[in-house]
């Protein structure tokens, strides 16, 4: 996933996959397979794609915000 090209709702949509690929991971402590990129990955690389998402995707938020707020 390019995450400078993606909207923000498909990076939600995406950080809710991770999720579950973690959730999925904790609880069988094998690989999900339904994403194959994800699947690729070791858990710590996981958490870190995910927060790197998360930031992206806080930081999009607050930009508009500020930028609502100023523009009144």
């Amino acid at each position: 996933m390019e995450i400078s090209t993606s909207s923000t709702s498909d990076l939600q949509q995406h950080l809710i996959e991770i999720t579950v690929e973690q959730e999925h991971r904790r609880n069988t402590g094998e690989h999900g397979g339904a994403n194959a990129y994800l699947d690729l990955m070791n858990d710590e690389t996981l958490r870190d794609h995910q927060l790197y998402v998360l930031r992206e995707v806080t930081r999009r938020d607050a930009k508009a915000r500020h930028h609502a707020f100023f523009t009144k």
